[in-house]
């Protein structure tokens, strides 16, 4: 993972770029300590070699996982950091599209980063 500071002003904008098979939210976790981020909100588009979604069941107080496991394009993924327990938390959902043309989407769980250059 890379990073760049590109606007020092209020509100700092961060650019983040994943290597390949970087997994996303672990990445974004160890990024937002290390900036000391306690709220914040983030944006982004790529692709996913795999990903794995979460459906929020109530009743049972937990994530329905749903795995996908093919190349997929990141359409739309929006998120939020904010304080659990006294350390930056990763909340982010997301829009992936297949390479038939369906979408999916729901709570990003899990992501590992495709990248086409190096």
């Amino acid at each position: 993972m890379k990073f760049k500071l590109i606007n020092e002003s209020s509100p700092k904008t961060y650019a983040i770029i994943f290597d390949k098979g970087d997994e996303v939210i672990a990445n974004l976790q160890k990024f937002a300590t290390k900036q000391h981020l306690l709220a914040c909100h983030f944006t982004a588009i790529g692709a996913f070699n795999d990903v794995v979604l979460g459906f929020f069941q109530p009743e049972r107080k937990e994530y329905k996982k749903i795995p996908i496991h093919e190349q997929v394009e990141v359409l739309s993924l929006a998120g939020d950091v904010s304080l659990k327990d006294e350390m930056p938390n990763i909340h982010a959902h997301v829009v992936i599209g297949k390479s038939d043309g369906t979408a999916h989407g729901g709570h990003l769980i899990e992501a590992h980063a495709f990248r086409l250059w190096s």
